[in-house]
């Protein structure tokens, strides 16, 4: 097996799921090569036996532009920062093992025990996931080798110079447009289930073909976004732990390509997730699934319980709320450390509502106090 699969985390903010993740994933794969990138010492105790530690180093220059200053330090001690720079991460790691191919997956992306490791070495462009048009995902993202990875970085670059307003999702779309003969995207529709096409979205026929190809992965598709968000729940950081489980809002908005809520699901013994149609009850697999929730029963030792108990809610897909304490508990910790706990305060929505119903006072008194300066 030439892959490697590489975790990236960048960062003091604690990852629980993560580690779980981590112990997850060499229980299923112990035959996978698994690696871990981090920049900070702190995390060291928190990481499981067997997992390989590469201690990032910032060797690039290009790290020292402007457009990483752009992005507000303070917003989740960095995330927009680091969900960028986890691109420089993952080249430099692969520059110390350049003739490998690697296989980067995100904190809070589950395989599936059947996850098709095998076809890997036989994939000779980089590939990631797709949301839609305007947005690509790197839940995960694989690079064949370092002189095509490099190529790519270089291509980063250049987009950020020239539009300091990029995040990691639309860079990669951006890429995506301007050099559609290098890339492939691992496909998150497929024509046995056409109803998984999110009818409100209004893709290009051509992205549509390119995320319905599943030439490679011939029995299965993969999670980067849509799937996980209706079928789990959305991050509760998001909305100061408050949640949904089956909302339809990215749905019906359009905003996402894929219409989880269209199709049935379907667990086996071994925990593999199957997407099935409900007009045709053609079956495919799903090889991976992105929890946005962070639930971290769902990366514990009981995982398939959990799954099966999503699988049950799904076919009655109605909306779910959920509270989670622990999501709050952490952007409050983190607040106080971050010493950002007075923007945490006035973000919170009973007092965020509260300036809402204030701006139509406070702007009829700026304009009256205008007025009679003008007067004057």
């Amino acid at each position: 097996m030439n892959t490697k699969a590489v975790f990236v985390h960048l960062g003091k903010s604690p990852a629980k799921h993560l580690w779980l993740n981590l112990m997850r994933h060499k229980i299923l794969f112990p035959e996978i090569e698994t690696h871990l990138v981090i920049d900070e010492s702190k995390h060291l105790k928190n990481i499981p036996k067997d997992i390989d530690v590469y201690f990032y180093k910032r060797k690039n220059e290009f790290l020292k532009n402007k457009v990483f200053n752009s992005y507000d330090p303070k917003f989740r001690q960095g995330f927009w920062r680091f969900s960028l720079e986890r691109f420089f991460a993952l080249a430099e790691f692969h520059e110390s093992n350049p003739s490998r191919s690697i296989l980067h997956i995100e904190s809070d992306i589950l395989l599936s025990p059947n996850f098709p490791w095998n076809i890997f070495d036989s994939i000779n462009k980089p590939m990631w996931n797709n949301y839609n048009f305007q947005r690509d995902v790197s839940a995960l993202l694989y690079y064949p080798n370092f002189q095509i990875h490099s190529k790519i970085i270089q291509k980063i670059q250049q987009l950020l110079s020239e539009n300091s307003l990029h995040t990691d999702m639309t860079v990669l779309a951006e890429i995506r447009e301007s050099i559609a003969t290098q890339i492939s995207l691992f496909p998150s529709l497929t024509n046995a289930i056409p109803e998984l096409k999110n009818r409100a979205n209004k893709a290009s026929d051509t992205l549509i073909d390119k995320v319905s190809d599943v030439s490679i992965f011939q029995d299965g598709i993969f999670d980067g976004a849509a799937i996980g968000m209706w079928f789990t729940g959305h991050d509760p950081r998001n909305n100061y732990g408050k949640a949904f489980i089956h909302d339809s809002t990215p749905i019906t908005s359009g905003d996402s390509l894929v219409d989880p809520s269209c199709v049935d699901y379907d667990i086996d013994l071994q925990g593999n997730l199957y997407v099935v149609s409900k007009v045709t009850q053609e079956r495919m697999k799903l090889w991976c699934i992105h929890i946005h929730s962070k639930s971290l029963k769902l990366f514990s030792p009981e995982w398939k319980w959990e799954l099966h108990k999503f699988v049950n809610l799904s076919r009655n897909p109605i909306p779910i709320p959920f509270f989670s304490y622990s999501a709050i508990w952490g952007m409050l910790t983190q607040s106080i450390q971050g010493r950002t706990f007075v923007r945490f305060l006035i973000g919170l929505p009973i007092i965020h509502r509260f300036r809402r119903r204030l701006s139509p006072i406070k702007r009829s008194m700026i304009s009256k106090f205008r007025n009679s300066q003008s007067k004057e």
